[in-house]
């Protein structure tokens, strides 16, 4: 009996008869949730790169994914994937999510939406914690699965994101408001504006623009704010965000300042702009230098170079220009060579059903790259289901690690086209209803 047919007979034992049901989207929306958390949950207590990488790569839908930062003094509703990864590294903060959760769908403006609501705990260095509810929403790529598409958090809005179509006549579940997008924004506009926080209020404000019965008012407010003062304090806390080097709250005030009339306070607004593109830079710049270090740190020179060349395109560093140098000497054809002579034979220990344990020992130290393709995915996924002693030992992993790098080789060789009949098995029992996280 082959090695493949060992592990899902034995699977089945416990899966009963579950595997030859056909598992409609809703149930398969789910299961992804579950292993989604069970990443987030990874990197919120470890700050692994790998973690992260995968989180960025193969389930949310880039690592410019739109997510809500509740973290206390970095408040931001909407902040890209990477830079929240990055400050929950930087300020050593933890996040934990529930592994009970509540699936929503409704039909929106382009199709189904789908999405979760479901509790997170944000720890402080000082072991202060704070709750939250956090709505998760979901872009079906059909085949290839679910990704993540945006994280909300009832610290801005009542979940109103989930943009679903006015006539629509089904009861939003208990706990999930769904109301204008412009409207959520009026009620913190108001309060910031009766506290004098005057530059919080006009953002605030904009963002309400469209809020049915109050446009008036709106704009007179607007009108109102847009004075000296106003802009003033617009720039002042730009510069701040600029100093601790939260560029992406900078980029956003600076932007929002050169929508007005900057000849008000005798600015030019060249200057304004200058510093736009010089937080843009930063971002840009912080983006690929902690890319490529993760590929550098791996040996995976050739990934490393190129994010390392257009990191110094933007600012001088001479520590990256040593590890450019660095890179090249190491690029050759011998590396290539010896990188694929490696694999290959994994692959054959793997196929002549000999030593999975040391194929996949090999492989792991090769997953991020291009030269395993989608049956090595799977036969990794099967191996580490397995969850062989040496295997913990060598990569110092808990059972529930295997499980969820199981999970994340399944996804990998299913992204990357490799179909076959045992993969639709394997795949049915890792993400159903009763498995869809991996319990401690």
């Amino acid at each position: 009996m082959s090695f493949t047919y060992q592990i899902i007979l034995s699977s089945l034992l416990w899966s009963n008869l579950l595997v030859f049901r056909t598992f409609d989207r809703q149930a398969e929306a789910i299961s992804f949730v579950g292993h989604f958390i069970d990443e987030m949950n990874i990197y919120g207590d470890t700050y692994d790169s790998r973690t992260r990488f995968d989180l960025e790569q193969e389930l949310l839908t880039s690592s410019e994914a739109i997510l809500a930062s509740e973290l206390p003094g970095l408040e931001e509703e909407q902040i890209l994937a990477r830079t929240y990864f990055r400050l929950l590294k930087e300020q050593k903060i933890q996040i934990a999510y529930s592994n009970t959760f509540e699936m929503v769908s409704c039909k929106g403006l382009k199709g189904l939406i789908y999405g979760t609501v479901v509790s997170k705990t944000v720890t402080m260095p000082d072991q202060s914690t704070y709750v939250y509810q956090d709505f998760i929403e979901l872009i079906d790529k059909g085949k290839k699965g679910f990704r993540v598409k945006a994280i909300y958090s009832n610290r801005f809005s009542s979940f109103s994101a989930l943009e679903c179509k006015a006539e629509q006549t089904k009861k939003p579940p208990e706990g999930l408001q769904i109301e204008e997008p412009s409207c959520s924004f009026f009620a913190e506009a108001e309060l910031a504006y009766r506290q004098e926080q005057y530059a919080q209020a006009l953002l605030y404000y904009e963002q309400s623009i469209g809020c049915k019965g109050k446009d008036t008012y709106i704009k007179e407010q607007i009108s109102n704010l847009t004075t000296a003062n106003s802009i003033h304090q617009l720039l002042k806390q730009a510069q701040a965000a600029f100093d601790v080097a939260n560029f992406q709250r900078a980029i956003q005030l600076y932007r929002s300042a050169l929508n007005y009339d900057l000849s008000v306070i005798n600015i030019d607004p060249s200057q304004v702009q200058n510093q736009l593109e010089q937080c843009e830079r930063e971002v840009s710049y912080l983006d690929k230098v902690d890319r490529g270090n993760y590929y550098y740190q791996r040996g995976y020179f050739d990934k490393a170079l190129p994010l390392f060349i257009n990191a110094i395109s933007l600012k001088s560093d001479a520590d990256i220009e040593s590890k450019i140098i660095h890179c090249r000497e190491q690029i050759s054809q011998e590396y290539q060579q010896e990188m694929s002579a490696e694999i290959a034979k994994a692959r054959g220990l793997i196929k002549s059903r000999n030593s999975y344990k040391e194929a996949l020992i090999t492989l792991m130290n090769y997953d991020d790259s291009d030269l395993i393709d989608g049956e090595l995915f799977f036969y990794m996924a099967m191996v580490m289901d397995a969850c062989y002693a040496k295997v913990k030992k060598t990569y110092d992993l808990k059972g529930i690690d295997c499980c969820v790098l199981a999970k994340r080789y399944l996804i990998k060789a299913r992204n990357l086209g490799y179909q076959s009949k045992d993969l639709d098995i394997f795949w049915k029992e890792h993400f159903n209803n009763r498995s869809r996280t991996c319990k401690k």
